[in-house]
């Protein structure tokens, strides 16, 4: 027993320092997708016991671990996974392995691909390729980013209207505030010619 809650405990370690998130994708065609995995029916490779079962999952070129469910054929995982921005549509695949001390680890399931995503937050069963009585509940969690917003002008005014403020504000102004209304001009001109404003 104690095997089990240090494998536990190492594959849980690595699965929650590889779950980070993307806050802000944003960009058009790409989602921050998180997938969880509930539970499921895995088939059983050990002689002596049930599997003991963990699952890799992968989107695009990220991939996580599961943690690990000792002795259990049919485990409850309830975990999530943040893969971050994502195309939507990307290919994903999900396999679960038994756990082996001495010898390689057994293959116990293997995702059938999917086509199109499902719709977000949709909990979908997941069948083995090649034996429909071992599945994995799961579900994808994504939203699409809002449109960008359309561009908007911005106002530059050019050399030649700042000068004709200026001389109106000159007319208009004593003379020893003149000086300052053209003083201002000029640096306001220069900032805006310069690329500045």
């Amino acid at each position: 027993m104690a095997r089990g809650c240090l494998l536990a405990a190492l594959v849980a370690a690595r699965a929650a320092a590889t779950n980070e998130y993307s806050h802000a994708c944003g960009r058009q065609g790409f989602v921050d997708l998180r997938f969880d995995i509930y539970d499921g029916t895995l088939r059983d490779e050990d002689l002596f016991s049930d599997s003991d079962a963990y699952c890799i999952l992968t989107v695009s070129n990220v991939t996580k671990y599961s943690a690990l469910a000792i002795n259990n054929n049919g485990p409850v995982y309830d975990e999530f996974f943040l893969f971050g921005c994502q195309e939507l549509g990307a290919n994903v695949s999900m396999t679960c392995y038994d756990y082996d001390t001495y010898d390689a680890d057994d293959l116990i399931f293997d995702a059938v691909h999917v086509g199109d995503w499902p719709a977000s937050k949709e909990v979908i069963t997941w069948y083995d390729v090649d034996d429909p009585t071992y599945y994995v509940n799961v579900d994808f969690t994504y939203e699409t980013p809002p449109p960008s917003p359309a561009p908007t002008a911005t106002f530059a005014p050019t050399a030649a209207a700042l000068r004709t403020v200026r001389s109106k504000k000159t007319e208009d102004a004593d003379p020893a505030s003149a000086g300052i209304v053209l003083a201002v001009g000029a640096v306001v001109g220069a900032l805006v010619v310069g690329g500045v404003v």
